[in-house]
């Protein structure tokens, strides 16, 4: 019984097996990190996707707004999944009733004087939400694989008193 226990013949497979655990641990442990980072990666791709695409939205209908008039709701498409529409990214739209900001004595230029009466600027709050989708077209709201909502202050001016 003794000569068996000092027979250390077959430690080394014991050993070979649990340093090939460990190795397998560290290898599929790397892999489902490495994939996590891929989803990471795609979801940060397609979220800057459509806030540039709402952007874009803001501009042209900043570019629009005069007073009494609403921008369409009608989502617009850019081309490779893109859209923005008019409106908040769960699908309401923001009222364009204008709140009036007065600046007194507001000169329009050089050369153009100085007006005492002053003058006002329509400021208007506008939501324009981008969208990406995996589809082609504009998808209805809550269907987007990614979409973003820019949100800025307009002002339209100045209008003399």
């Amino acid at each position: 019984m003794k000569a068996r226990l000092n027979n250390n013949q077959g430690i080394s497979l014991v050993v070979v097996l649990m340093v090939m655990a460990i190795l397998l641990t560290v290898v599929s442990a790397g892999l489902i990190f490495s994939g996590i980072n891929t989803k990471v990666t795609m979801n940060y791709r397609t979220g800057s996707r459509a806030f540039n695409a709402a952007d874009t939205g803001m501009l042209a209908i900043a570019l629009s707004v005069t007073p009494g008039a609403t921008p369409s709701s009608t989502p617009v498409t850019l081309g490779s999944n893109l859209c923005y529409r008019f409106g908040k990214r769960d699908g309401t739209l923001p009222s364009m009733t204008p709140t009036m900001k007065n600046e007194v004595g507001y000169s329009l230029g050089s050369g153009t004087g100085y007006n005492v009466s002053g003058y006002s600027f329509y400021q208007y709050q506008v939501n324009v939400t981008g969208t990406y989708s995996l589809a082609s077209g504009c998808p209805s709201v809550g269907n987007e694989s990614a979409a973003r909502e820019v949100e800025a202050l307009a002002l339209y001016g100045p209008v003399a008193q």
